[in-house]
């Protein structure tokens, strides 16, 4: 009885830390994002590619969604400070969701693998990044 009693807690004890449990991108720690690939649309021209340096976006996002917080540095050497203004959860996914000053963003990541894309807009532009993120 013993030994089946102390196997059991064993058992539980490794479900219980498991971290496949807790998905490590679903915003209780702060994580930092990279952009792989940008794609910048206008209204009547066809999407083309671009770097970081083309459109001045951060290589590197800090998020905290504890904090509320994205910040970053442009190529230019401008900061990024965005306030996240919603966060939702649905099937594996976080999105936040904010604007500033002209534009509405949305970022979309896996909570299991980091994978991550965000979309700026205005009336008439629209940017995509495709990107990677890791725990900080």
């Amino acid at each position: 009885m013993r030994r089946r009693a102390a196997a059991i807690l064993s058992a539980l004890a490794m479900v219980a830390s498991d971290p496949v449990l807790a998905a490590p991108f679903d915003g209780s720690k702060p994580f930092i994002c990279a952009a792989l690939e940008i794609h910048s649309c206008a209204t009547g021209i066809a999407c083309e590619a671009q770097t970081t340096e083309g459109i001045d976006a951060p290589r590197f996002l800090n998020i905290s969604v504890p904090d509320k917080k994205i910040t970053g540095t442009r190529p230019s050497g401008g900061n990024v400070d965005a306030t996240i203004e919603l966060v939702k959860h649905s099937q594996d996914m976080m999105f936040l969701l904010g604007a500033q000053e002209a534009f509405a963003w949305n970022i979309t990541i896996g909570e299991a693998d980091g994978k991550m894309v965000l979309t700026l807009s205005d009336n008439e532009d629209g940017v995509v990044i495709f990107g990677a993120c890791t725990l900080r």
